[in-house]
């Protein structure tokens, strides 16, 4: 059985970030002011101390005034972005671009979007890996589309190398879904993909299934509830391998858990108790995390304790 009590007077600690990509540029910061009209999206990202990762904030005003704002763990400095005109004429979504480090960087794509109330986030989907395809995106827009191209490697072909040309994929974006763009001509596989010298090369787009799909073979983080004492996170089977960590400015409580994952992973759960509104689930290749926010000005003491098929959030008194 695995223990661990934390005590918040810690002001120094270790933050492992388990998300999608690695950071092209692990240090520095990134900060500007995008203007549209009456709408302003003021960013910033700021490092964590003693880890690759970075806290990122985006506030919304219209008119000066704050309208909305989202705040989030990443694993990414963002390297651009702009105001875009993704659904209509009135309302601007925010895009952010990042880059993968190492050879072969491909580019990210985050959109934030207002519905009227709140501002939300939606990441663009990663290609599948199938035969032909290594990397390497290319983004931009056009019009309201966004336009992804990437190098097509044959057999053979080294790393940077690719001879098989390039194949383009074009999305719309509407209420915070991606899907690919079939008006016109302008279809995934028409003209709009360019030539390539081996028509059998597989480069397929991804899904745009919106529902989480859960593997049966893997170890599955079934739901997380709120009890008595505190919270409990359930899944199909022995929760053995994971970690706590503990980060200020702003408080969290961070829990990863190795050879997860979840249906619940890039949605909010409700809690509403002990100070906690809404905690995040992010899943990434070998692991699933789970980041606890307060709405307090500190957390209370804590311990984590695995029994069977769940792992238990003790807040002490």
């Amino acid at each position: 059985m695995y223990l661990i009590k934390y005590f918040f007077t810690v002001s120094v600690v270790t933050l492992i970030i388990c998300q999608s990509a690695t950071a092209s540029d692990a240090k520095g910061s990134f900060s500007k002011k995008v203007k549209e009209g009456e709408t302003t999206f003021d960013i910033s990202s700021r490092p964590i101390k003693g880890y690759a990762g970075h806290i990122l904030s985006i506030g919304m005003l219209r008119g000066g005034k704050k309208i909305a704002g989202a705040r989030a763990d990443v694993d990414y400095l963002p390297k651009s972005a702009k105001a875009v005109h993704l659904t209509d004429n009135t309302t601007p979504e925010l895009a952010l671009l990042s880059r993968t480090s190492g050879k072969n960087a491909t580019e990210m794509l985050d959109v934030y979007w207002f519905d009227g109330a709140k501002l939300h986030q939606s990441s663009l989907p990663k290609l599948e890996e199938k035969s032909g395809y290594k990397g390497g995106d290319h983004l931009y827009f056009e019009d309201r589309l966004i336009v992804r191209t990437v190098p097509v490697y044959l057999d053979g072909d080294q790393l940077e190398k690719p001879t098989g040309g390039t194949r383009s994929f074009r999305y719309n974006f509407k209420g915070g879904v991606f899907s690919l763009y079939t008006g016109g001509e302008k279809t995934a596989n028409s003209s709009d993909i360019l030539p390539v010298k081996n028509s059998s090369v597989d480069v397929k787009p991804p899904s745009v299934e919106t529902k989480p799909v859960v593997s049966t073979t893997s170890l599955a983080i079934t739901e997380i509830v709120a009890n008595k004492t505190g919270m409990e996170i359930r899944a199909n089977g022995e929760i053995t391998k994971y970690k706590t960590f503990f980060m200020t400015d702003p408080e969290l409580i961070i829990i990863d858990i190795f050879g997860a994952v979840s249906s619940l992973a890039g949605k909010k759960v409700p809690i509403n108790r002990f100070g906690i509104g809404k905690l995040r689930v992010v899943e990434s290749k070998g692991s699933l995390r789970v980041t606890i926010d307060t709405t307090n000005r500190t957390f209370e003491s804590y311990k984590l304790k695995s029994y069977g098929n769940s792992l238990y959030v003790y807040f002490l008194e």
